[in-house]
């Protein structure tokens, strides 16, 4: 076969590929096939392998990854030195097909999932009324601070993870089996693994990575250890066919709100509470101070250690920031990093309160205030 016909045959695949990857995204039906009967016989067998590995392949895989990338590359300027204009022209080429075929692979394995139907959980749809929401409040308050007084606690009076890493992460896996009962997941359930590189994943503020070529949940085990169960739920629900971030959060919000470990949960309360405390801040500022003062002070020195560990670990937050926003707007997510984000909808009354503060009235609830106040009736509630 002549060398230009193999090229041409390379451009037609890429381009069919493409096309392919186009109509299975465009069905939400097609990418919820794809992900539970295609892509997730890859990570079965890779995720399977990678569990039993007492070390990492996330480093190792993007470590070579970035070096192929830098050959290509320096490739490419030699190509220029040597004013070969057809060794340029297959130079970039290549280079650019490197980066066409990892997209296409992690789009087959992963990226489709961006596309998928809803989540399966019930959230909250009825009228929220002042008692309802109150007596969540009071319940959940209740808990949390009942919670921060069972843990072990440092001299800084921070709470201590009661377990290991390695227990965590194996608590975690059984946690997350609750979602095989929903058939939206994949069954297999990645092992999180604390990753080599925590100290520049806090200066990046990233707390997890789900690597999906390895098909490992990656954790940042440098930050506090509060928000680790939360993450590591994250990571795994996108190891399980779950791609979005806001639907990773409210999976990981479920696993930690109806788990029976109390770590666990009060990790979840950590993400969860202030998002329906929301409600109260918006719409009665009063109340909403009169909760905060409720707060134990294990509660506060949990959070004020959270918040200032990644006020002193930021230097290269807009860096992640930047990367990741392109990411994910690349699979159709036209917020960006804001699908982190728990919002909600609401608009100002034009009034204030009798202290000058204004008051909101709520469109529409978050996905974590519904999911808050929906668990609360199912699992909560007498």
């Amino acid at each position: 076969m002549k060398k230009s016909s193999k090229y041409v045959l390379q451009i037609f695949l890429y381009c069919f590929l493409f096309i392919f990857f186009l109509i299975i995204m465009s069905s939400k039906t097609a990418s919820s096939w794809w992900t539970k009967n295609i892509a997730v016989y890859y990570h079965e067998i890779i995720g399977t392998i990678t569990n039993i590995l007492p070390f990492n392949l996330f480093e190792l895989i993007v470590l070579l990854l970035v070096s192929l990338a830098l050959y290509y590359f320096v490739k490419i300027i030699q190509s220029f030195k040597q004013k070969n204009k057809f060794l340029i022209a297959k130079r970039i080429y290549n280079f650019f097909t490197y980066f066409l075929k990892l997209i296409l692979i992690y789009t087959a394995i992963a990226g489709v999932a961006f596309y998928r139907e809803a989540l399966p959980f019930k959230l909250y749809e009825d009228e929220v009324s002042q008692e309802y929401l109150d007596s969540a409040l009071n319940y959940y308050l209740s808990d949390y601070n009942s919670l921060s007084k069972t843990f072990a606690r440092n001299n800084k009076n921070v709470s201590i993870c009661p377990y290991s890493f390695s227990e965590l992460s194996s608590l975690m896996q059984k946690e997350i089996t609750r979602l095989d009962k929903f058939d939206y997941f994949t069954k297999h359930n990645a092992k999180a693994k604390s990753a080599i590189i925590s100290p520049i994943l806090s200066e990046l503020h990233i707390t997890g990575i789900n690597f999906a070529f390895s098909s490992e949940a990656m954790v940042n085990t440098s930050m506090p250890s509060i928000d680790l169960p939360f993450t590591i739920a994250h990571e795994i629900a996108h190891n399980k066919g779950v791609l979005r971030e806001d639907d990773a959060n409210l999976v990981a919000l479920y696993i930690c709100m109806t788990s029976q470990d109390n770590y666990v949960r009060y990790s979840g309360y950590f993400r969860g509470f202030y998002s329906l405390l929301e409600i109260k801040q918006l719409t009665s500022y009063a109340d909403y101070e009169g909760i905060v003062k409720q707060l134990s002070q294990e509660i506060l020195y949990d959070n004020n250690d959270y918040v200032n560990y990644f006020r002193k670990h930021d230097m290269m937050k807009d860096v992640a920031n930047f990367f990741n926003n392109i990411y994910l707007k690349f699979y159709g997510q036209k917020d960006g990093v804001g699908t982190y984000d728990d919002r909600s909808d609401v608009e100002d009354t034009n009034q204030k309160d009798e202290n000058g503060h204004p008051i909101y009235q709520y469109i529409n609830y978050s996905p974590f205030q519904k999911m808050m106040l929906e668990l609360y009736k199912d699992y909560f509630s007498v």
